[in-house]
């Protein structure tokens, strides 16, 4: 049996601590924001010019030591015609009311583990480091397009395979699902060393 390919980005399966992952961190987004973010989709604290604890979509595709924050859930925030919007995607560039600041939700608590589709998982790969792929959301459904990359040598990688998921419609092989752990986890800022 094949895996589906149905990228979703990082999905809070559970603390490492036991239990359910309801650790919700409330950042704000600022009118204009530029850069979509869909739920899943792995995002950092902005650096200099933000504005509080504003957010931007993590830089990955290119930087193997990228931070990240954990993933976005959704938006809270007042549209220009006054109304509330709350949403599981943030549209590019998107005005808010004026004097109006929005709220992003962000799975932050760096004990946190994953779920999140692989390009493709073998029993050799748990324990290995891997590197995110940001993908392209869907617009209709405002989940992430985001995976996992192939597992890479001993070094430093945002994430940590742990294992295979646990589910009957998933195996070693293209498109696994697999429970990972964010190494480079901003709040954290470990090396990002698997071994």
């Amino acid at each position: 049996m094949a895996n589906a390919n149905r990228p979703a980005g990082l999905i809070p399966y559970r603390h490492m601590a036991g239990g359910i992952p309801m650790r919700l961190g409330a950042y704000s987004i600022v009118s204009g924001q530029t850069g979509a973010l869909f739920q899943g989709d792995p995002v950092m604290l902005r650096g200099a010019g933000g504005v509080g604890r504003e957010i931007i979509i993590s830089p990955v595709t290119a930087a193997i030591t990228s931070l990240v924050l954990g993933p976005f859930v959704g938006v809270q925030y007042t549209a220009v015609d006054g109304s509330i919007v709350y949403s599981n995607q943030w549209v590019s560039a998107t005005v808010m009311k004026t004097g109006t600041t929005g709220i992003a939700y962000v799975y932050d608590d760096p004990d946190m583990l994953y779920i999140i589709q692989t390009s493709t998982l073998a029993t050799a790969d748990i324990g290995a480091g891997a590197q995110l792929v940001i993908g392209t959301g869907n617009t209709q459904t405002g989940i992430s397009g985001c995976t996992l990359g192939a597992a890479a040598a001993p070094g430093i990688n945002q994430m940590q395979i742990l294992e295979l998921l646990n589910s009957p419609d998933n195996e070693f092989g293209a498109n696994a699902k697999a429970v990972v752990r964010i190494i480079t986890q901003q709040y954290r800022s470990l090396t990002g060393t698997t071994n």
